[in-house]
């Protein structure tokens, strides 16, 4: 999505943007693989969602490897041929950073929210961007839209709140608790949307009314949230994540569709 948003951007319909999106794909599935892997030892032991493997599922060593090894060369691959591959490696680092030990950025506070944000959005935007020679025009959406996508990711990283704090995940939901993490992630939110308006992305990059939009009914959400009690709040949180989170393919679609028609 992150490479579509940047062809957006450029306001250019080219074939490397679709290529280096896949990518980024092939290389975001062998870190998932990874980051399910390792999370099993820990946070997964206590998780609330049924999505995560379990811990007592055996798995065929040979093929994980395989799969994670053989998305990795060919995103890899894929990004030499489009000249992206340093930025193509800096995404598969960053995201091994953010499971593995003896670094595993998921621990650090500040640090899992840049990880993560750099492996599925500002790395895949930004290469696109920077070798084009329009850090210029880029810049201003790819700050603003961080703002956006972290608080409307923020909540799924919330709704494990309790399995991470039993695993001993200290990260920037932990540290800061439950309560002030709604409202980092609704000032997250605030400051994308005044963003948007006062660099006049609404009328330079018209494709992103989309996320701004959908901004505002997580915006809601957290206000929703911060008058409920702790307990009612993550259940409520953990609903809307295992509702919502299939229909995330549709924004992808939405990318598509606005890069093949610009």
């Amino acid at each position: 999505g992150a490479a579509l948003a940047a062809g957006l951007t450029l306001h250019i319909k080219a074939g490397w943007i679709i290529w280096w999106g896949l990518s980024a794909t092939l290389i975001s599935i062998s870190i998932f693989i990874v980051n399910e892997i390792s999370d099993r030892k820990d946070v997964d032991k206590y998780s609330w969602n049924p999505i995560h493997i379990p811990r007592h599922t055996k798995l065929d060593k040979r093929i994980v490897l395989l799969l994670v090894i053989g998305c990795a060369l060919l995103g890899l691959a894929l990004a030499y041929l489009v000249n992206l591959l340093w930025w193509a490696l800096a995404i598969l680092v960053a995201g091994l950073a953010y499971s593995l030990e003896p670094i595993r950025l998921k621990r650090l506070p500040v640090f899992d929210i840049a990880a993560q944000l750099s492996v599925w959005w500002v790395l895949p935007f930004l290469g696109p961007i920077a070798i084009s020679g329009n850090l210029k025009s880029g810049l201003p959406v790819l700050v603003t839209l961080s703002f956006l996508f972290w608080s409307a990711f923020f909540p799924y990283q919330l709704s494990d709140f309790k399995a991470d704090k039993r695993a001993g995940i200290r990260g920037t939901h932990i540290i800061l608790g439950f309560r002030n993490s709604l409202w980092f992630g609704l000032i997250l939110g605030l400051i994308g949307v005044a963003l948007f308006l006062t660099r006049g992305l609404f009328a330079t990059a018209t494709w992103s009314w989309a996320f701004v939009l959908l901004e505002f009914g997580i915006l809601f959400l957290y206000v929703h949230w911060l008058r409920m009690e702790k307990s009612q709040a993550l259940a409520s949180m953990q609903h809307l994540v295992g509702k919502v989170k299939p229909f995330h393919q549709l924004l992808l679609l939405y990318l598509m569709l606005a890069f093949l028609f610009q």
